[in-house]
Order: structure tokens, then sequence, then C-alpha cells
């Protein structure tokens, strides 16, 4: 169902494609783990990255070599060590986009509740 202003392209809150295609980065994967954004052509650090993320950008991720997509690898190099803490030199990350869904709850040390659930 279309909302907003009619022939203005906006679905259900969403931007039009447009500034989707723009906002989302295509990455080449180097063998030693580097990345290259194919669009402004250079070299792209784990912080700036990081910093995209933050801002809500997205990304997809490709191994130069044989075009296979590895987004999900270069996410989790990305946020593993942001989201290890002081530790390992990362910073807390405010997670956006959906990207918390992605990542596994803590489990409960006591196993399920008895209280939730039961009859």
């Amino acid at each position: 169902m279309r909302r907003g202003r009619p022939g203005r392209g906006v679905i259900a809150g969403r931007p039009p494609a447009a500034g989707r295609a723009r906002a989302r980065r295509v990455l080449l994967r180097e063998r030693d783990g580097g990345l290259f954004d194919v669009d402004e052509q250079r070299v792209v650090d784990a912080a700036e990255l990081l910093d995209g993320l933050r801002a809500g950008r997205r990304f997809r991720a490709h191994r130069r070599s044989t075009g296979a997509d590895c987004t999900l690898e270069v996410l989790a190099e990305v946020l593993g060590p942001a989201l290890s803490g002081p530790r390992a030199g990362g910073v807390a990350v405010p997670l956006v986009g959906g990207v918390a869904g992605l990542l596994p709850g803590p489990a409960h040390p006591r196993g399920p509740d008895p209280d939730v659930g039961h009859g």
C-alpha cells in the first residue's frame, strides 16, 4: 500500500529507490582482507565502514577474486571489535537498521523460566 503524497514514490515510509541505491556502498574484498569502494574508487578502512553503519548506510561486499558475496563476514569483522568494548580498543556502537536483530540474545544461565508458559 502506498503512503505519502501521490506520485512521490514513497512506500511504507521508505525513501525513493534512487535514495536507497545511492546510500548502499558496494565493496570489493581483496585477498589480504582490505576493502575497496567500487563507486568511489578508493580503499575503505574498517573505521570508515563502521562510521557508515552508525549513520545507517548499507553496504554489500564481494570477494574480488571470485565475486562471491562476503557481506556478513565483513560485517562480523567490523562489528566484532566495536562490540567487544574497551578491552580490544573498541567503542560502544549504537546498532541501527535492524542489525541488532542479527545478533542472538544472551542465554539465560538457569535455563527457561519455570513461571513462564507453564499453566
